[in-house]
């Protein structure tokens, strides 16, 4: 016997968020849902695929149900991402919201994790959503306690997927992000060169921010979940290196 499952590989499980201890982490009380997750991949050598750049790719797709009797507004489901590429101190994040694309990349070419090649770039792009809504928004935080820090509790971590600190002033576009007077959605959605050409827009190039231990959360909302109702959210996570030893020309293959 076969298991019907999706891809050459695939893990799967089950989250409900009412049980005893699912909230210890964001300190939250649970809002009655039932997650199931596939996490799946295909291997190219072995059945036929449409692109080798797929042997690079894991797909996580998450089935949402509500089971609590309530009906909620407003609802935001976000990835979160701690890439750790090599040195997890020295680490950047941008996002290309046209791609539906947030992402990670080293704050150089160099890392002792990856001596004499590049190190590579991570990613996740959305690829299903409740109404095709896309990626709503693309955040990140230090790893400290800082007002840009850690959230501590549910209106931080609230916050934060809706793009803004956990002081509750708005993502500006900008710097850091933080204290400006544009609020954006979206942190560092400029092209630092990536692809070997001029920079443009906002990122931690242009921005001159220093490589750290960052955290991204990319978003997809607001949307409405009514009693009963169950969605599905689909992303692709991404991983690339760029054989020229750039780790610019890796988010480029990215």
């Amino acid at each position: 016997d076969y298991p019907s499952i999706t891809g050459d590989q695939m893990l799967y499980w089950i989250i409900n968020d009412d049980v005893p201890g699912a909230g210890n982490i964001t300190m939250t009380d649970g809002m009655g849902l039932q997650v199931r997750s596939s996490l799946y991949g295909f291997d190219c050598s072995k059945s036929p695929c449409p692109d080798p750049d797929v042997d690079y790719v894991t797909f996580l797709t998450h089935e949402i149900s509500n089971k609590s009797g309530l009906a909620y507004t407003d609802v935001y489901s976000s990835a979160w991402i701690d890439t750790d590429i090599g040195n997890f101190a020295d680490d950047a994040v941008g996002c290309d919201s046209t791609r539906n694309l947030a992402f990670g990349y080293n704050g150089d070419s160099t890392d002792t994790s990856y001596p004499g090649s590049a190190p590579p770039a991570f990613g996740t792009t959305i690829l299903e959503s409740p109404g095709n809504i896309g990626m709503g928004g693309m955040m990140y935080y230090e790893n400290d306690f800082s007002v840009q820090g850690n959230p501590q509790g549910a209106e931080e971590y609230y916050n934060y997927m809706r793009s803004m600190w956990k002081d509750g002033s708005p993502l500006t576009f900008g710097g850091n992000g933080y204290g400006g007077t544009v609020p954006t959605k979206y942190i560092y959605s400029g092209d630092a060169g990536f692809c070997g050409g001029p920079q443009s827009g906002w990122s931690e190039v242009s921005a001159n921010i220093t490589p750290f231990d960052r955290r991204y959360i990319q978003s997809i909302g607001p949307f409405n979940l009514a009693v009963g109702e169950e969605i599905r959210i689909t992303q692709a996570n991404l991983w690339a290196q760029d054989s020229a030893g750039s780790h610019l020309g890796s988010l480029c293959r990215l």
